[in-house]
């Protein structure tokens, strides 16, 4: 009887006869499996801190458009609705400020029990967020104080990562760079339980140096813009608090300081904001 190969030694030969390469390969492929399944697996982002000073000026970057935003005709209103109906609408906000010019022996607030310890300290500025149920009565203490109310109170209407500005100056000076106002600017980014905001605030007014005030004209060398506040900050607002800015001492000559309150709110929720005027002093 002729000798034959066993069909198991003609298999092994087979193998053993393949490139060195296809072994390389089956050892890869259960590496590269465990990579894609760890690159797959969605990595928990660190917590960012509530408050997130930038130094001023400061300018928020552009922000990237979406593909469909970049794709679709701004005429095509038919595909702009089909987009909001499969995607959905971005969530709208509601942002208010209010700003006050705080006497510089004024310090009824930072013992408030109501405030607490604030949650940053820094070169004469504290923060603290106030839970909503407070907020009525923080705005009392401010007002009581000022005797006024609020020097300005610009609310903007908005919606998840788009952009909002507002501005009101006065008129301009003859040879004075810029003219005396006030200037916000928002990113907000809502989250369930949560405002991701980006925050610039300045608020500036013409001052002088004439001595005699009831000359019939000022020179135009005489009369300056002063900023009296400016802030530029990332805030993490829950939706159960706003964020009250206070200044802790005066950078200015009649020794005033500012006091700032931030809040967020679904539009047509009228529980942390009231019906009032902006208020410009004169």
């Amino acid at each position: 009887m002729p000798w034959q190969l066993n069909p198991i030694d003609t298999t092994m030969t087979a193998i053993l006869r393949r490139p060195k390469w296809h072994r390389l390969v089956w050892l890869l492929l259960p590496v590269l499996a465990v990579g894609v399944w760890l690159l797959a697996i969605p990595r928990p982002t660190p917590p960012l801190p509530p408050v997130v000073l930038m130094p001023v000026p400061y300018k928020i970057p552009p922000q990237k458009v979406s593909l469909p935003d970049r794709w679709i005709p701004r005429s095509w209103g038919w595909l702009w609705r089909l987009k909001q109906r499969v995607l959905g609408s971005a969530r709208p906000i509601q942002i208010e400020t209010s700003i006050y010019q705080l006497p510089s022996s004024s310090e009824p607030l930072a013992p408030s029990p109501a405030l607490g310890q604030p949650i940053l300290e820094t070169n004469g500025l504290r923060v603290w967020l106030v839970p909503k149920t407070s907020l009525s009565g923080l705005r009392r203490v401010l007002d009581d104080t000022t005797g006024i109310g609020s020097r300005f109170s610009p609310r903007i209407v908005t919606a998840d990562a788009i952009q909002s500005q507002l501005s009101m100056f006065g008129p301009a000076i003859p040879g004075v760079r810029g003219s005396p106002g006030i200037s916000v600017d928002f990113l907000p980014h809502v989250r369930k339980d949560s405002t991701d905001l980006t925050a610039i605030v300045k608020l500036t007014e013409a001052v002088t140096n004439q001595p005699d005030i009831s000359a019939p004209t000022w020179p135009a060398e005489t009369i300056s813009i002063r900023t009296n506040c400016e802030i530029a900050a990332r805030l993490q607002i829950p939706k159960d608090s706003s964020v009250f800015f206070l200044e802790t001492r005066s950078h200015r000559a009649d020794g005033k300081r500012c006091g700032m309150i931030i809040s967020t709110e679904p539009p047509g929720n009228g529980s942390a904001f009231r019906s009032r005027k902006v208020m410009i002093q004169k």
